[in-house]
């Protein structure tokens, strides 16, 4: 985010039918060509539930976004702008999604061109997705598309997070105001 090094946050989306209890859920991140997992979420996130096609909102504690964070953790994050991998594991540690950024990122990707620093990763709402489309007519659509691949995010100049009071996706757009 603008506001340095530690203004950091990762945006879940439960692009399900069901809702998800997150508890024992952990996030965990490494820099480029680092071997070690930091986890990022302490001993888990508790008593959290994701309703169908809610977002949830978790913020290092350096983090000024406008959108409220839905889970702040209370230390600094520090995630590498250059590269590294972030991943979310249940409470029996296994790897539900992962994605690789800048120089751990699958090569021709927009993840690979990523510099966090300038912008943030959004999962593309289908395999055809742009950063353009994801402002435009897929603003809406949700963020379901996961092929397991680097490829399946675009990078974006400004970060435009969402939060568990921001509309459930997919959605039709709101009307404008009269």
């Amino acid at each position: 985010g603008s506001g340095g090094a530690y203004d950091e946050f990762v945006e879940l989306h439960n692009p399900t039918d069901e809702e998800i209890d997150l508890s024992g859920y952990k996030l965990k991140s490494r820099g480029a060509g680092a071997e070690n997992w930091l986890n990022r979420t302490g001993e888990g996130l508790k008593d959290l539930i994701m309703p169908a096609g809610s977002y949830l909102l978790l913020a290092s504690d350096g983090y000024t976004g406008s959108t409220s964070a839905d889970y702040k953790h209370d230390a600094n994050w520090g995630f590498s702008d250059s590269g590294g991998s972030l991943r979310l594991e249940n409470g029996e540690e296994e790897v539900l999604d992962e994605v690789n950024y800048g120089e751990n990122a699958e090569a021709g990707t927009e993840a690979a061109l990523a510099d966090i620093s300038l912008g943030s990763l959004e999962r593309k709402a289908g395999a055809d997705s742009s950063a353009e489309s994801m402002d435009g007519e897929e603003k809406y659509a949700g963020n379901a598309y996961d092929s397991d691949m680097d490829s399946d995010f675009v990078f974006k100049d400004l970060a435009d997070p969402q939060n568990s009071s921001s509309l459930y996706e997919p959605c039709a757009p709101p009307l404008p105001e009269p």
